[in-house]
C-alpha cells in the first residue's frame, strides 16, 4: 500500500503534467531565484528550469508538502521565507460564480440566488485556468469538486487565486475568520462539504464579506 507522502507525489506529478500539457507555465521567474505566492507549495509548483543552487522565496505561513522538501533536497536549491507586503486594496466585480468539475457530480443544496452564473467542467485544470482569468477581473469563484484535494493544488499554481476550502462540520465564524485572513476570493467545497448543512450559509456570506486588504503575508 502507497503512503500518504507517495500518494501526494503522484497526485502532484499528475496534475503538473495535465497543466503542461495544456500549456500553463506556473510560477517561472529566473533560473537562480523564482517567487512563489501559494499558500501550498507542492512538487507541481517547483520550477522545472530551477536549477541546484537556486532558491525559491515563499511567504512566512506557506506550507511545504513532504515531498517537495524532499524534491527540493535532491535537486539543491533551497527556499527562503519572506514576508510579501501587498498593500492592494481588495475590489470584486458584481459576478459571484459557481464553477461545477464533473458532469455526474449532483449539487445539492442549491447555493442560493446570490450566484450570478454556473459554469461546468470535466478537467479540474481546465476549471482553475477559468477561475484565475475571472478572479483577475475581481470575481468571486466557489469551486465544486468530488477531488477537493487535486482542486486546490491547481488552483494555487496560480497567484491571482487566494484559495480556502469548506471544511467539514466548519462553523460560520471560523469560516469568515479565514476568509478574512487570506482575503480568499476563490472557495472550495468537495464532497464532505456539500454535505455540510450550512453550505448554502457559508456560500452566501463567503460572496457578501468584505475585506479591508490583502494581508501582508500573501
Amino acid at each position: 500500500m502507497l503512503t500518504k507522502g507517495e500518494l501526494q507525489k503522484i497526485v502532484d506529478t499528475a496534475v503538473s503534467r495535465i497543466v503542461d500539457q495544456i500549456g500553463q507555465q506556473g510560477d517561472r521567474n529566473s533560473d537562480t531565484v523564482t517567487t512563489l505566492q501559494a499558500k501550498v507549495i507542492t512538487t507541481a509548483q517547483i520550477p522545472d528550469g530551477l536549477t541546484a543552487g537556486g532558491k525559491l522565496i515563499i511567504s512566512r505561513k506557506a506550507v511545504i508538502t513532504p515531498a517537495a522538501k524532499d524534491e527540493l533536497k535532491q535537486r539543491g536549491i533551497t527556499f527562503q521565507r519572506v514576508p510579501v507586503a501587498n498593500k492592494e486594496e481588495v475590489k470584486f466585480g458584481g459576478k459571484r460564480r459557481l464553477v461545477i468539475v464533473g458532469a455526474d457530480l449532483t449539487v445539492s443544496p442549491n447555493p442560493g440566488p446570490t450566484v450570478s452564473e454556473t459554469t461546468k467542467f470535466d478537467c479540474v485544470v481546465q476549471a482553475s485556468q477559468f477561475i484565475a482569468g475571472k478572479t483577475e477581473l475581481g470575481e468571486r469563484c466557489v469551486l465544486i469538486s468530488a477531488e477537493a484535494e487535486v482542486a486546490l493544488i491547481a488552483l494555487n499554481r496560480h497567484r491571482v487565486n487566494r484559495v480556502i476550502e469548506l471544511r467539514s462540520r466548519e462553523g460560520k465564524p471560523e469560516f469568515t475568520r479565514r476568509c478574512e485572513s487570506t482575503a480568499a476570493n476563490v472557495v472550495v467545497v468537495g464532497a464532505t462539504g456539500l454535505s455540510h448543512w450550512q453550505t448554502r450559509n457559508l456560500i452566501e456570506g463567503f460572496f457578501e464579506q468584505e475585506y479591508s486588504a490583502i494581508p501582508a503575508w500573501l
